[in-house]
């Protein structure tokens, strides 16, 4: 796992000029918790939509960050 971390981080240092600390990493409730999390991002996906629609833009619709 740290040979992967190494990995990741020079290809993130390449281009993000930055580094993740994978030290940790634990496992938060296996593919049922990810289910449930990749249905929360697309209902709140679909709101977003709805406001963009409606001309309501907030400005957690669409971070700097990303």
């Amino acid at each position: 796992m740290s040979a992967i971390a190494d990995v990741l981080n020079v290809i993130e240092s390449t281009y993000t000029q930055s580094e993740t600390y994978f030290g940790h990493a634990t496992n938060h409730g296996g593919a049922a918790t990810l289910l449930y999390v990749l249905d929360d991002g697309l209902r709140a996906k679909a709101k977003r939509r709805e406001r963009l629609e409606r001309g309501e833009i907030l400005g957690e619709d669409y971070p700097r960050h990303l």
